[in-house]
């Protein structure tokens, strides 16, 4: 089985787009179903360095 995580930064240059980013994965995530790989739990959102960096995250894996 192959496991690889799906990143998004939803930081913009003035603040967030949570909406953009998560279009982008989604978008990320239907290509890599055409692939083959599966989802696997859901999407995990992080913010870094004092909330000025945003992330969605997700795990997909691959017989």
């Amino acid at each position: 089985m192959q496991y690889q995580i799906l990143r998004v930064n939803a930081t913009k240059f003035l603040g967030t787009d949570v909406e953009q980013a998560a279009r982008d994965l989604a978008e990320q995530v239907n290509r890599a179903m055409r692939e083959g790989w599966r989802p696997q739990g859901g999407v995990a959102v992080e913010g870094f360095k004092g909330g000025s960096h945003h992330y969605l995250f997700q795990a997909m894996v691959k017989d």
